[in-house]
């Protein structure tokens, strides 16, 4: 049914659909020297330094004049882009080795504080809960930092099901507070930082007692 035939097409392209369920192509070396595809009306061309077949690696790649890090085009940028200009080598390259091929993904982060948002500094310690929600559901090591403005009054590391308990100090100073919880990744090529909104939390005196 010519489905084999068009997988050729593709790689000879460089430009191949790895995912038919992800709006965007993977990239590879193209096959000759020059190509021209038509996008509709928007016209595309293709072009390398070198004989693919003996030089299958790709060096450097510009797409629109513009370095292209990532071995992954999503659609939006290929309607946008007329121009892809291929750096050869005959030797293995590190390019596109050091960043995500589709780009990190995103990330939000929710914050319910203990206590109804007040804590005596005489209790046990509040606490904040935070949870941080994947764009693509797998969930992605990294720190919550529970800020009050931009000094970190505590942090945690995120745990099972994107979710961090964080402990308020005790020694936190009394006052009334806007606190946010922030999403550090450990690794910001895979997914996004993301900080909730702000939530009150008032830390009051202890209790009086009379004899």
């Amino acid at each position: 049914m010519g489905a084999l035939s068009s997988w050729y097409v593709f790689a000879a392209l460089g430009l191949f659909p790895a995912s038919q369920a992800d709006g965007g192509l993977a990239l590879s070396t193209p096959q000759f020297p020059a190509m021209t595809v038509w996008l509709g009306k928007q016209r595309l061309r293709i072009l390398t330094d070198q004989d693919a077949s003996t030089a299958p690696f790709i060096q450097s790649l510009r797409a629109n004049g513009s370095d292209q890090a990532q071995s992954w085009l999503d659609l939006d940028t290929l309607r946008a882009t007329n121009g892809l200009r291929y750096t050869l080598s005959t030797t293995p390259t590190a390019w596109a080795t050091t960043v995500d091929p589709t780009g990190p993904a995103a990330s939000a982060t929710s914050l319910r504080l203990s206590a109804d948002g007040q804590a005596s500094r005489t209790e046990s310690p509040a606490t904040a809960t935070a949870t941080v929600a994947f764009s693509d559901s797998m969930a992605q090591p990294g720190t919550v930092e529970i800020r009050s403005g931009s000094q970190v009054v505590a942090h945690a590391p995120l745990g099972i099901g994107g979710a961090a308990t964080v402990t308020i100090p005790a020694t936190t100073p009394v006052g009334t507070y806007r606190l946010t919880a922030t999403f550090v990744p450990a690794d910001p090529a895979r997914v996004t930082g993301s900080t909730s909104s702000a939530q009150g939390f008032a830390v009051t005196e202890a209790p009086s007692t009379t004899s």
